[in-house]
Parts: C-alpha cells; structure tokens; sequence
C-alpha cells in the first residue's frame, strides 16, 4: 500500500486521479468502498501547501494525517459519463482540516449512554460520554462540554488519568479525546482503542471521557466500575434542556464551524473557575525524565536482565513447546542472552525535535516481559520488550533504554536481518514497535506498524520496542529461534498430569503413543485481511473464494460490537461486507444443500440492538448473490443448538437443540423438511430410544449418512443406527467404564468423519477431548480420543457391524471445543480450543489451547498423532475452521480471547480487538508446506463428475511424482466444533499409458444418495499424503 503521493502518482499514471473528498458524489463512492468494508484511505482535495494529507477512516470521517502511511486509496476516472453536479468545493482559504458538513445532534440536548469510574488514587470520578455513537464530537466541541458539565477533559499526563482513560477507552475498544492538548502543535491528542497517545487533526468526532475537576475522596457512593458492567443506559446530560446562557459561548475555532448551535471552540470565558494552560505537558514533569536522558547515568537496576517472565498459575495442561524451525526437536534451546551491562551509561543518541516527555513509569526499574530471537543471518540477539504493555516508551526513550543495555534500537529500513527479526517478533504478535535508523531532519520516527510497514510517524507516542546486541556472536551454541511466536521460556513436551477435578482415565488404556520425530505443519497469519464477524459459525460459499460468517448477537451489557451478526468475506479481493439477517440465525444448525445454497436452521431471540427478530423457528436460506437471508418457513418448535442432515432421499431431518438458549424443555422428535416443497409443513420423526436416553438438552448431536442411506445418531455418550425410516438398526455401544467424561455442549468435543473409501465405503468418526459432566473454569479436559467404525457386514441380523470404542492417548494435551479439519489426504487437523473448563461466552474456560495436532487414521495405534507448530494466536469459544481449496485451513473466531481469563501461553499473540478475535490464520500441514512439489490439475476439468461414469482429469506432477488418490471434500458448513456439512470422498482412477491424465471415476450410483450431489471440491493426493489445490466441480446424476 502507498503513502499519499504514491497513491496520487498510480492514479495518475492509469489516467484517472484520487477520489476527492469535497464532492458529494465522490464522498458517497468513498463511503461505500472504505467506510462500509472498515478500510482507512487516501483522498484527493489536499490543500496545496499544507503538511497534512486527507483520508477517510474506517468510520467515514475525513481527517487530515500525515502524508507516509501506507493505506489504501480510491481513484476515479476524471471526466465523468453523464451530467452530475459537482458540489462547491471549499475555499482555498480554508483551513487544512475538512469540515465534514453540518452536524445533526446538539450534544446539549443529547440524553447520552455513559459510564462513570470513580478512580482511588486521585479520587476524580471519570465519565465516559456517548458509548452508542450519537453524537460524538471534535475535540473542541468536547472539551467545552466538560467545562459544561463542571468538569475538565481528562489530561493523559497523570497516572491515575491515565488508568482511567484504559480502563473506560482502550478496554472497551473506543477512541477517545483526551485533555493535555499542546496549544502550539495544531493538533489534538486522543487515546486509541489500543490505549496508546497519539496526536491526530482536531475535527474528528470521537467519544471523550470528563472528570470531575476536584478529587471527593470522602464520597461515600465512590465505587470503582467493573470492567464488563452492565449494559449503559442513556442516561440525561447535566442538563437534559440547559437554558442558551448556560450553554458555552461560541468563539473563533481554528477550524471551520460546522453548526452555530453545536461548534464550539472552548476559550476562558467558558470556566472563569479555570484558566486554561496554555501548553500543558503531558506529564507533571515538562522536562525529559533524567532516568531517561543519555547524558546521564540511570538509576541502577536491580537485574542486568530485568525481563523475567510472568508465571503463569499451575497447571496440569502442558507448556508451550513451539518447534518454529520445524526441527526435529520438540523444544528449541534458549536464545543467547545479549551481553548487556547495567551500570553502562547510554551515549547520547538521536533526539527527535519534539521534546521527550517523562513516563509514568521507570523502565530501568520495570520487571519487563520479554522475548529474545536468535538470528542465524547476523548472529544477534535480539529482544522484544514489554509485550505485558506496562511502560512503554517514546522513540527517544526506546533509544536510550537500548543503548543502556549495551545494544542498539533495531534498524528496519537496511538490514535483511533486522526486517526478519522485527517480523517475527512483531509484525506476527500484531505489535507495533520503534525501529532505529532514523533520519534526523524529519522530525519523524520510524516504526513497524502491526501490519509489518514501517512508517514515519510522531516521535511521543509509547509502543513496544526491539533491541539487539551491538555485534554478532556467530559462536553461539544456541539454537535459532525464527519462529513466528517464540516462547521466551521453553518448556519440556506436554504430558498428563492429575487434575483438582475429575479427570478422565481410559480403561482400557490407550494404545501406547509413539511422537512423530518432526512438526505436521504451521499456522500463518493472513496479512491485510480481517473477519467481517467473529466466527461462530463459517461456511464456504461454492465456486467461490467466499466465506460466510456469523457471530453471536451481543447483549449491550457485554459491551461488545453491535455490527450485523453475518457478513462475507472474499478472500481473492479482501472485500467484506456485514448484513442484517432480520430474524436471528446465531446458534442455528447449517449445511450446503444439495443445490449449493446455505441454509440455516433455528437461531436465537430477538435483539433489540441488532434489529434482529426471534429466529430460533425459522429455516432460513443464504442468497450468496445478494447477500442476504431468506426466512423460508417455520419449523414445528423453536430450535437453539440443532444439527440438521441432508438424507439420501435430499429431505434434511433437523434433530435436537431446546426451546432457548441455555434452558430447556428439549423435544422428543425431531423435524423432517422436504426442499422439494419448502414451505410444506415438517414431519415429525420418533428418535432412538438409545439416542433419547443419552440427549439431555440434546444441543448439537453429532449426525452421519452410511452409503446406503442408513442414519447415524450420537448424543453425549450413546446412540444408535437407523434405516432410512428411521428404525432401529443397532445401538452404539457405551464408552468404556473408564471415559467417564461428557462430550456435548458446554463440554464440547469436537467430532469427525474418517474419509470414506471404495470398494466398502463404511464411515466411522472420532471425538476429540470433551470434559468431566461436573466441569468448573478449573477443570482439566480430556487428553483422549474415542473412535469407531461402522461398516456392512454379514455377521449381524441387521447387516451393520459397529466396533467398540478404541481409546487413544492425545499426546497428553488436553481440549476442549477445539476445531477438528478432515483433509483431501484422509487426515485430520486438531486445532485450537482451550485445556481447561468449558464451552460458553465469559470466563468459562482458561488456558488458550496452542498446541495443535495432526491425527493420521492409516498409521497404527499409537501413532497417529503428531504435534504441529506452536499455534500463536488463541482459538477459544466461538471459533471455527474450514477447507479452503487452495488445501489450506482457514481459521477464524474467538470471542472469549480475553488475556484476563484465557490465559495466553507464553508467546502468544493476544488479539488487537480483545476480547474478539477478527485475525484470521492459514493452518499449513507439512504435505502442502512451501518445499513440497504438489500435483497440479490442469486446464479443461470437466464442471461435473456424473455418477457411475468416467472424466478426465489432466494434471502435471513437477519431479515425475506418483499419484497415489483422489479425494471429493463437500463444502464446509461449521460451528460450535462440528462441520454439519463434512464428508471427504475417495474416488477410484486409473492412469492414461502416456500420463499426463486421470481417468476418475465418479461416486458409484447411489452412493450417499442425493445428500452426494452438488458442489464439491476435487483434489488430487500425491506422495508421502501431499496433495494438489482443489477445484470446484459438481456431482451429478449421470
């Protein structure tokens, strides 16, 4: 992405130029393509000679910046095809910030939804002003509101300020204005939802926090505020109807006056109590900190290496053993410590032209959490400082702290190595941080911004830093850390242990585990794309790159977003776009049918801040080309937490949930629905009494179609087989006397199918993990897996064998509602979740599960599991994954990603939108890792696969590679830890004499029935299980 003039120049270089922001028409187009999809871009209409730039924000408002970021831009073409008006552009007189057009509230007259802290270290109350976006305002309008209202806006400078700000702003993920402004700089500052200080253009309309302007220590309703209050309620300003003479006196504002009633530019007639500072410091002390200043020694601190890293609390869960080289080795040897000299002065180093301002806090007194990576390129170490945010500095002051610890603030601009260690410590936490190699006539510092660009910016605001030794130490025995998350404390490998609370113990025992010597792949982030929501439910959308996503509908106590719950996202385009579902789909089941549509089955009440009505009785159907959703009929009771199944005769029998969230009553049959006729009224279906006995509130059973169309049910521990009349053909048989665990929500398992292969086609599935029936936040969950088969057979009256349950040891990590991926190669990718507690929104579970596993069904017991890399971002409640047919794994979601509660492993990249998590990561086995030579379908694949006929398959196989299989994977439809719409395929082939085609089979006639039809995605499987991208065909009748 471009900085400003980049932008300009491309636009001009095609013909075209950069959208302004001054028309109507143009400021409309920006709307749709920057605001709507959240993108930050460059406009056109800057004032020549200014030092500033025009942008629009996510929110849609224009604002002048610095002109060396890297966003993204809009051109337009420069002479337009019809007659529109243009409207006025603004005078060249004035000022370089925009006004944005009349504003429509009188925040005098606004009943605002707030929140109050009373802070007891300085005694203020601090209020919070406009949590639902009335009517915000810029920053003058701000600061003469709080005079207003008999208070002052809350000054950065001060700690205990400072506090507050955090804990109302950067906690509930808002920007606010702050006071302290520096009356010479022409800017203004505000604390961003990262909670850091920065100086941005004056007009923006943001929220602000007040404070009382003298302490009430003696106030006996003085109480501090919780962190996830309940829900604000509007409550009145100080004066629901002030009278004009109390209102503040309009005066000349720097800026344009955008309403005579509401612009209000604070002078000091507006509190003759207060005069006005005219050049507040931002800290009680205006002069740098003498701990800080290079020309003087610091303080001594009391450890040459004050980096220790927090402990976390006991546990029986296993830590972090990341193997970022993909060695062999399960656990990389620590990096070496820099040889760092505390009594050392700092020399004096660059000084920025701003004036460096004293923190809060003493960094050579601060126990930092650190993390050292070893670089094999220039044999330095290098640090990454206060990852725990509890003093972070300005440039100046990273500089001097470096400098102190006998190294150097890390240049990013001309060192390969330096670029790769920022990279990996902080372009993949998200973190943005100081770089050296600063250029002294800018005025600017240089930083690496979470995206991994390094910008030009002000030189005060406090991030996280980097450090690396002054010279190489290529003697080293220490082993390279290049890992994306590297642990700062490595631990040995996970392995069981006893539990405070029930723990499960197999009998009989599992089969005896042998670990695979080398990872089973990695997780990567996925640059310059975000979730449209958090992902509790996900889908493919087929022939497309296109994902569907829905997230619960928070309550406004939650203090969580209040977007639509449903979106889409490309993944070709980056385009996103979320929607409103008008009747609620969150915690419905969903599958693709047959036909390619998304449909979804129950839902949630209503919510009154979404717009949403009560869904839990619909059956809803997705329109993938308007983006919107379809309420098709009603179903016979409400359903939260159904799963539903397309039969073999295409009828979609819906089984289980209960009438509301968390409570029953559950119902004794399940719905039959016909697509045939969707609005026909459902049948009701009689469930096995084996199924029955075992269902509870029977929220997401595990469903699954035999080849003949026989019906699989499992619930918690039991179930049954059916015929396609759904009578009893034989029952699942009891988990052994040992597995005494539960494995249904909220102890959620995750289950999957085991690919089905010729000539037999049986199924069988596994369940991952689950938790003790009686769990509580500190209850360790299961470290085994529990699989069966079913196949045909002429050994029982009803022709079905079912095997026993063969219990199998997890490598001793335990999960609970992970994410379980069945892969083109019959494998299984076990991701995410967490090690303790249990499914469910808030603090429900702990310790953020990061060690993922490859479970491989072909291998002989005991070693079939393999561990991946350490997975660096936490995929808690509610998280989902799909295939993606490129073969990768898309992961997404989490909504209970809180560091408070969740407990991130050591290394972990705590979410930038916490307690959401809107990142999204590829899951990359190691058979399709960057060095493999995959198989590749070639041109002219036919767009249907015919039943019981034969296609040609061209493809090419770089190396002369065998190919060993080709797979049919369905469309992914997942929530809640179940892939509704799961099956993998194998399909027979045989070779042309002169290669270079495949001649494939399709499914044999009435395989899976009519639930086989439809889109699928086609993969071909090579050697050593590597196998090729996919390509969308649709199966068909022949």
């Amino acid at each position: 992405m471009p900085n400003w003039a980049g932008a300009s120049a491309y636009c001009e270089s095609r013909g075209l130029e950069l959208a302004p922001w001054d028309t109507d028409a143009s400021r409309v187009a920006l709307g749709k393509l920057c605001r709507d999809n959240r993108y930050t871009c460059w406009t056109g209409g800057r004032d020549r000679g200014a030092a500033l730039c025009p942008l629009m924000t996510q929110e849609g408002h224009i604002v002048q910046q610095g002109c060396e970021q890297s966003v993204r831009f809009v051109c337009r073409t420069k002479t337009s095809s019809c007659a529109a008006s243009r409207s006025p552009s603004r005078s060249p007189s004035h000022d370089a910030s925009p006004s944005p057009g009349p504003r429509r509230c009188n925040p005098y007259d606004t009943s605002y939804a707030k929140r109050s802290y009373y802070c007891e270290a300085d005694c203020h109350t601090y209020t919070l002003y406009d949590i639902n976006a009335r009517c915000m305002l810029d920053y003058g309008q701000a600061r003469a509101y709080c005079e207003w209202a008999g208070g002052e806006l809350v000054p950065y400078g001060e700690a205990p300020a400072m506090g507050a700000l955090r804990h109302l702003c950067r906690d509930n993920r808002y920007t606010c204005w702050t006071g302290g402004r520096d009356e010479r700089s022409g800017l203004c500052p505000l604390m961003t939802q990262e909670g850091y200080i920065v100086q941005q253009g004056c007009e923006q309309s943001v929220r602000w926090v007040c404070r009382t302007k003298k302490g009430n220590c003696a106030s006996p309703s003085a109480k501090p505020s919780p962190k996830r209050s309940p829900s604000p309620s509007p409550s009145p300003s100080p004066s629901p109807s002030p009278s004009p003479r109390h209102r503040p006196t309009p005066s000349p504002s720097p800026s344009p006056s955008r309403s005579p009633s509401v612009s209000h530019s604070p002078s000091p007639s507006l509190s003759p109590s207060r005069s006005p500072n005219p050049s507040p410091s931002p800290s009680p002390n205006p002069s740098p900190s003498p701990n800080l200043s290079p020309r003087r020694s610091p303080r001594p601190s009391p450890s040459p290496s004050p980096s220790p890293s927090p402990s976390p609390s006991p546990s029986p869960s296993p830590s972090p053993s990341p193997s970022p080289s993909r060695s062999p080795s399960p656990s990389p040897s620590p990096s070496p410590s820099p040889r760092l000299s505390p009594s050392r002065s700092p020399s004096p180093s660059p000084s920025p032209s701003s004036p460096s301002h004293a923190p809060a806090c003493d960094p050579y007194k601060v126990p930092y959490y650190s993390v050292p990576y070893y670089s094999h390129h220039d044999c330095r170490t290098y640090t990454l400082y206060d990852i725990g945010a509890v003093c972070m500095l300005s440039w100046r002051s990273a500089a001097a702290f470096c400098e102190w610890k006998g190294g150097e603030l890390v240049p990013g601009a001309n060192s390969a190595a330096g670029l790769g260690a920022l990279h990996a410590l902080c372009r993949d936490r998200r973190y943005t941080c100081w770089t050296g190699g600063r250029d002294e006539r800018s005025g600017l510092c240089p930083l690496m911004t979470a995206g991994g660009d390094i910008v030009q910016q002000g030189c005060e605001q406090p991030v996280r830093w980097v450090c690396r030794t002054m010279g190489p130490d290529c003697t080293s025995a220490a082993s390279p850390s290049p890992s994306p998350s590297p642990s700062p404390s490595p631990s040995p490998s996970p392995s069981p242990s006893p539990s405070p609370s029930p723990s499960p113990s197999p009998s009989p025992s599992p089969s005896p585990t042998v670990t695979p010597p080398s990872s089973a792949g990695y997780f990567e982030l996925i640059e310059g794309v975000t979730a449209p929501n958090v992902a509790l439910s996900l889908a493919n959308i087929p022939f497309t790159r296109k994902y569907f996503f829905m997230e619960r509908a928070y309550g406004p106590g939650e203090e969580l977003s209040l977007a639509p719950t449903t979106g889409v996202l490309d993944l070709d385009t980056g385009f996103k776009a979320n929607f409103n579902a008008v009747k609620n789909p969150g915690c419905s089941g969903f599958l693709i049918t047959p036909d390619g549509v998304l449909h979804l089955f129950g839902g949630d009440v209503g919510s009154g801040v979404r717009g949403l009505g009560d869904g839990r009785q619909y059956i809803h159907a997705f329109n993938a080309a308007t983006a919107a959703m379809q309420q098709v009929t009603l179903m016979q009771k409400n359903r939260w937490y159904p799963t539903p199944l397309v039969l073999a005769d295409g009828k979609v029998l819906i089984v289980g949930g209960s009438d509301a969230c968390l409570v029953g009553p559950t119902w004794d049959f399940a719905e039959l629905w016909d697509p045939a006729q969707p609005t026909a009224p459902t049948a009701s279906i009689t469930m096995p009494p084996a199924f029955v006995a075992n269902m509870g509130l029977n929220w997401y059973p595990f469903m699954a179609l035999m080849p003949k169309g026989e019906v699989v049910w499992f619930v918690e521990k039991g179930g049954a087989v059916t015929d396609q009349n759904f009578n009893v053909l034989v029952n699942l048989p009891p988990f052994p006397a040992g597995i005494t665990y539960c494995t249904m929500f909220p102890m959620t398992s995750t289950i999957s199918l085991i690919a089905a292969q010729p000539p037999e086609y049986g199924i069988g599935f596994i369940i991952f993990g689950g938790t003790a029936c009686n769990v509580n936040i500190n209850t360790v969950a299961a470290t085994t897996s529990l699989r069966i088969s079913i196949t045909y057979c002429s050994t029982h009256p009803s022709g079905i064998c079912v095997s026993n349950w063969e219990v199998e040891d997890m490598l001793g990590v335990p999960r609970v509602m992970g994410d379980s991926t069945l892969l083109p190669n019959g494998k299984i990718l076990l991701h995410g979740g967490a090690q303790k507690g249990q499914a469910n929104a808030g603090p429900a579970a702990t310790v953020a599960n990061f060690q993922s596993l490859m479970y491989d069904p072909y291998k002989p017991a005991g070693q079939r599991y393999s561990k991946m890399d350490f997975a660096p971002i936490a995929r808690v409640y509610h998280a989902a994954n799909c295939l993606d047919v490129t073969g990768k794994v898309l992961v997404a979601g989490c909504e209970n990603c809180d560091p408070a509660y969740s407990q991130l492993a050591p290394g972990m990249s705590p979410s930038p939108d916490t307690p959401l998590e809107y990142r999204l990561e590829w899951g990359v086995p190691a058979e399709i890792a960057p060095a493999v030579t995959r198989p590749i379908i070639g041109a002219g694949l036919p767009a249907a696969l015919p039943r019981g006929t034969t296609i040609a398959v061209p493809y090419t196989y770089p190396g002369g590679g065998a190919i060993t299989g080709v797979a049919l994977a369905a469309a992914c439809a997942a929530t809640h830890s179940l892939n509704m719409n799961q099956r993998v395929v194998f399909l027979e082939f045989s070779m042309q004499p002169d290669g270079g085609v495949l001649l494939v089979s399709g499914p044999p006639a009435g395989l899976f029935g009519k639930s086989l039809l439809g889109p699928h995605m086609l993969f071909l499987v090579g050697e050593g299980g590597t196998y090729s991208e996919g390509k969308w065909v649709t199966v068909t009748d022949a």
